[in-house]
């Protein structure tokens, strides 16, 4: 589904129509340049792909940010599924769309069986992406990491990345 104008609506009114659950044999989801699905039509898709109705419940944390010129006062966003069963997801290839909650959706425990993740060009924070380090732990987190296009020269985010994988003596 790659560039072909999805919208949350269209995504909310298949899951319901069609039913929740009615896909969990659904591993590989593309749904590269699609700019108008917020994470209201990811977690339609994730219905969709489920055993179980998945609910999530979305925590604000207020982040105030000092900017001398103007102060800012930012919401960080974390989702956490509140119900065990998840979606079927191996692969989700996200590319060149708004990413920001994504980070914070699959830190929250949303798609625990995602192996690979291809965010290229998306529009995406290095701070938001560092809430997927926990993720790429272990033997059942992420495997694949695609940020190609993502300015992430001389980041935080970049660093503790590299310090996953390469111990400096």
């Amino acid at each position: 589904m790659i560039n072909c104008g999805l919208k949350d609506e269209l995504l909310v009114t298949l899951v319901q129509s069609v039913g929740k659950g009615m896909t969990p044999q659904l591993s590989d989801l593309i749904i590269t340049n699609n700019p108008e699905i917020t994470m209201k039509g990811l977690i339609a898709f994730l219905d969709l792909t489920s055993s179980r109705f998945l609910s999530f419940s979305l925590l604000s944390v207020k982040v105030i940010i000092y900017n001398p010129f103007r102060d800012n006062l930012e919401t960080d966003k974390m989702y956490f599924a509140d119900q065990e069963q998840s979606s079927s997801l191996k692969r989700l290839t996200y590319g060149l769309n708004a990413a920001d909650d994504l980070p914070g959706l699959l830190a929250g425990g949303a798609i625990p069986s995602l192996q690979y993740l291809n965010l290229r060009r998306a529009k995406v924070a290095g701070a938001s992406l560092s809430k997927l380090l926990p993720r790429l732990k272990g033997k059942d987190g992420i495997s694949t990491l695609v940020l190609d296009g993502i300015k992430l020269a001389g980041s935080k985010v970049l660093k503790e990345l590299f310090g996953m994988f390469i111990t400096i003596h």
